[in-house]
């Protein structure tokens, strides 16, 4: 399951692990199976270090997808039970165990821990019992008894707990001469006055065993065939809470034009089909034939094709327009749009762990809201239809009761969807409806009931959530280019969490972006407040008190930024370009240096960098060679199309005293500059180009 480093020196990169977790997720939504198909095997322990394979013998060899195993003495006959846990069906087994103890002589004891100064259930606990060998007369003096030794852990495999009896096998040898248990934080306590094939709960600090004796009725667990129903391309799920569903394009037939399903008066199914599917176009007819039933229940119908939009193209939307004017299509019909199925199965994806691949015909069932309520994949049973519909206006909790295919008992009633896991899913290639979405989520958290029950720590949870929303709203708005939402989406966050490192940090970026420099530095500094080591506030904190004019302050914090981050390109770029500000170029040199150290295909510090060695006052910085070799990589990184990194690659090359070199070059970055860029670098490179046409270099103040 995991992929484990070969060398054990060297950690496994983080991003490697995550990459190989997620390729599996998408294996299991695939209808993979997690462990290969593999049957599950068991081994046992022959004494010493042999194991033997006796998956068959046992009867476990099952070749489900199991995940999951816990020991039990279910049916009190002394033996352990086994319950297997699988990913896909039958998701539970009962394997009882037949040993018929009577016959084999074999004999156990069983042991249940309570702690009284320990935690109740004495987790941690090790217990020793101490067995009367057979033949003590022949025991070779000088030995120990024979001792069985188990410990109780608080879950004992993967996402599993047996019982917390511990179950101890004795063989043919029923003496038991004591039990030791050495409690947790305690000190060891021995229970005497124990025999073979019984059951005790051993109390701490009492000294004495207290028998404990099942029910005298054991029900009666006959063995069931396992039927595995028949396979059908007809399903039907009733979502137990209602989804608000993205904007959803759609084209009319002979029409470039894009429309928007949007929520109606009336409840709305959209089916999807194509006019090379059989069950397909059944649907359609029988659509046609029960119009007026299906009308007079309040029903509206957008029939979309997705002809023309499969890979092998074996219809077009022509196609779909003919049978539906053939068969006289009484409602609404189209086509679909690539970003309709997309979202569709973006949603599916999301509420489904497995998803099958798309294939129709399949229809949505939208309430009069837009709510999408039921998914149908395969033909829409019309009954079955009606009656959705109509169910469509009981109370919620009859419609979640619906939304499960057996009667029962809920044990917590399911939560709405959080919706911000609704714009997770669009937030990469749909951001309004992202937006829309988080806007949903901030109104879901703020309306959600708070009764005087709830504790501190539930309210504070609450807040959180409420708080997260605002911020993740806030990053959209930001993505939008809508700063002002942005800035206030982040206050009303930081309201709810005002300790918060990361709305402060957030809020003081947007806030310098749009030059409220004061109030970001403000906000900087409640981040440094909190978290001196944060890099990167450092790092913002320095370029607002550079923006003021704030020099000194602002290469001290570019300087922290570095010192804590050393691997931080961006830092050490912008701390050399303000030392070079204050003529300290030298030290400019050494991060402009170690930035291109770490992003060598960086034009922006081999500029800055060969700027400098070209043009220093200093002839102990001035190295030509190195400046023109920089200057020369920049302008290969930028296409030659870069005036600024043109007239650096001039200036080297005068520095070189290549002056014919140097003046073809100024002469090209003049030609770059445009219409739209200040005199102010034109008339720069000109003075330059003066100076190079003379044979004279450029030297800066």
């Amino acid at each position: 399951m995991s992929l484990s480093p070969r060398d054990a020196e060297v950690a496994y990169p983080p991003d490697g692990y995550l990459a190989l977790f997620q390729a599996m997720g998408r294996l299991v939504q695939q209808g993979q199976s997690w462990s290969g198909n593999e049957r599950n095997t068991a081994f046992l322990n022959c004494g010493g270090t042999r194991f033997a394979n006796v998956s068959a013998a046992t009867g476990l060899d099952f070749a489900d997808d199991a995940r999951a195993l816990g020991t039990v003495d279910w049916d009190h006959d002394g033996d352990l039970d086994i319950w297997l846990k699988n990913r896909t069906s039958p998701r539970l087994r009962l394997m009882l165990n037949r040993t018929d103890n009577n016959a084999t002589g074999h004999s156990f004891v069983a042991v249940k821990l309570r702690g009284t100064t320990c935690n109740r259930d004495a987790i941690g606990a090790r217990v020793e019992v101490v067995v009367k060998p057979r033949n003590s007369e022949s025991r070779p003096p000088n030995t120990e008894q024979p001792r069985l030794i188990q410990t109780l852990y608080a879950g004992d495999g993967f996402i599993s707990q047996s019982s917390k009896w511990l179950h101890f096998g004795l063989g043919r040898s029923p003496d038991i001469q004591h039990i030791i248990v050495r409690w947790p934080g305690g000190e060891p306590e021995q229970f005497s006055d124990i025999a073979a094939d019984r059951r005790y709960v051993l109390i701490q600090n009492s000294g004495a065993p207290v028998e404990w004796r099942p029910p005298r009725k054991t029900p009666v667990l006959p063995p069931a065939p396992q039927v595995v129903p028949e396979s059908t391309e007809q399903a039907k799920i009733l979502l137990s809470s209602r989804l608000p569903m993205p904007r959803l394009p759609y084209r009319q037939f002979g029409s470039a034009t894009e429309h928007a399903v949007a929520p109606r008066s009336k409840p709305l199914l959209i089916n999807l089909w194509a006019s090379w599917c059989v069950p397909c176009i059944a649907e359609l007819k029988e659509f046609t034939t029960q119009k007026e039933t299906l009308r007079a229940a309040g029903l509206e119908v957008l029939a979309l094709s997705v002809d023309g939009l499969a890979e092998d193209n074996r219809t077009q939307p022509a196609d779909a327009q003919r049978l539906v004017e053939r068969i006289a299509f009484p409602f609404e019909s189209g086509l679909a749009t690539p970003e309709l199925l997309d979202k569709i199965e973006r949603v599916q994806d999301l509420l489904f762990v497995m998803t099958a691949p798309f294939a129709v015909p399949v229809s949505l069932l939208l309430d009069s809201e837009g709510r999408l309520a039921v998914i149908y994949r395969g033909r829409v049973d019309i009954a079955g239809l009606l009656q959705d519909v109509a169910n469509l206006e009981v109370s919620r909790q009859q419609w979640r009761d619906a939304s499960v295919p057996f009667a029962g008992r809920w044990y917590r009633a399911p939560d709405e969807r959080d919706l911000r896991s609704m714009a997770r899913i669009f937030e990469d290639l749909y951001l309004d409806d992202a937006s829309r979405y988080l806007e949903l989520a901030v109104e879901q958290h703020a309306t959600r009931p708070r009764p005087p029950s709830l504790t501190a720590e539930e309210r504070s949870l609450m807040d959180r959530d409420l708080a997260d929303a605002h911020v993740r709203l806030a990053e959209a708005r930001q993505k939008q280019e809508r700063p002002d939402e942005a800035i206030r989406h982040y206050r009303k966050a930081l309201a709810l969490a005002p300790d918060s490192t990361r709305v402060h940090y957030k809020l003081g970026n947007v806030l310098g972006s749009q030059r409220h420099l004061d109030d970001a530095i403000e906000h900087y500094q409640q981040v440094l407040q909190r978290d001196p080591k944060y890099a990167k506030a450092h790092f913002y904190l320095a370029l607002a008190y550079r923006q003021q004019g704030r020099i000194d302050e602002a290469i001290h914090h570019f300087q922290q930024a570095v010192t804590l981050k050393p691997d931080f390109a961006d830092g050490h770029h912008r701390l050399g370009l303000t030392l070079a500000s204050t003529g300290r170029g030298d030290e400019a040199c050494r991060h402009f240096e170690q930035c291109i150290r770490l992003k060598p295909d960086w034009p922006l510090p081999l500029n800055a960098l060969a700027w400098i060695l070209a043009t220093a006052a200093d002839s102990d910085i001035r190295q030509a060679e190195a400046a023109v070799r920089h200057a020369e990589r920049a302008v290969e990184l930028t296409d030659n199309e870069n005036p600024t990194m043109l007239d650096t690659l001039a200036a080297a090359y005068a520095a070189a005293a290549q002056f014919e070199r140097a003046v073809a070059t100024a002469e090209a970055a003049l030609s770059l500059v445009s219409d739209a860029e200040s005199n102010r670098l034109a008339e720069k490179i000109a003075k330059r180009l003066e100076l190079y046409r003379q044979g004279r270099p450029y030297r800066e103040d």
